[in-house]
């Protein structure tokens, strides 16, 4: 958002924000997918035509073009060993700076996810589990300029939790019935939350600051802990008109 006075008059223009992905799957066999994935976040200028070629790679264009946007690539797979079992996992590069993995360099913006959902265990008719683990090391998702950001108005575009976290998530649900879903769901997170004096890297809308200390390690900061759990009802009166009750602990 950019302003400007005249004669004591305040004016807001909102700077123009855009989005381009592509997407490529393959399926070696019916029970096996992988995927390649790319999306950048521009703006503050007109659409970029290099982002409009569908077979044109976002990180080689934005670098071409003088590193001013934030591009995102991503790795994923999904295997279902058996009927009613699914493995999944995903690897997301914000930056990478191959030197220096293993370190706790905060220019190493990456994030993975993996997990499993599986239909009826046991023979549990009307019943699925799911789990997954998701860690954002420091700074994933953050740019310098405040326009790049990989956020709409103030929601993220990736994952819901904030970067520098560890997210371990899993859930039950129940349909006894078509129109009724019953689901509880616990999630456990651990955040190296910003402090007053550091930048841990734990915030989605504040990017490493040059000058400071290229060290981020993961989880360092302000570590916070926290438990919830969710049960929830649900029941469609009409397709897609749900009516919905949530009890949050």
């Amino acid at each position: 958002t950019l302003y400007y006075t005249n004669s004591g008059y305040y004016r807001t223009i909102e700077a123009q924000k855009y989005i381009a992905a592509h997407r490529l799957e393959w399926n070696p066999h019916s029970r096996f997918r992988l995927a390649f994935a790319e999306a950048v976040i521009f703006g503050e200028r007109n659409p970029e035509l290099a982002y409009l070629i569908p077979i044109n790679l976002f990180y080689s264009a934005e670098h071409d073009l003088g590193d001013e946007d934030n591009a995102l690539m991503s790795f994923d797979a999904t295997w279902i060993p058996w009927p009613s079992f699914k493995l999944f996992g995903e690897l997301l590069i914000d930056d990478i700076t191959t030197g220096k993995l293993g370190s706790d360099f905060f220019g190493n913006k990456l994030g993975w996810l993996g997990g499993f959902s599986w239909v009826e265990p046991g023979d549990f008719r009307n019943l699925d589990a799911s789990f997954e683990i998701v860690q954002l090391r420091p700074f994933v998702y953050t740019n310098r300029y405040p326009v790049n950001v990989y956020t709409h108005w103030t929601a993220p575009l990736g994952y819901h939790n904030p970067p520098n976290s560890q997210t371990l998530y899993s859930s039950l649900r129940y349909r006894p019935h078509r129109r009724v879903c019953l689901q509880g769901s616990w999630t456990y997170l651990k955040h190296g939350a910003n402090s007053d004096d550091l930048n841990a890297g734990g915030d989605i809308h504040l990017p490493h600051k040059q000058g400071t200390s290229e060290d981020a390690p993961f989880l360092g900061g302000d570590l916070q802990e926290s438990n919830q759990f969710v049960l929830e009802g649900r029941y469609e009166l009409l397709l897609g008109l749900y009516l919905l009750s949530l009890i949050h602990i």
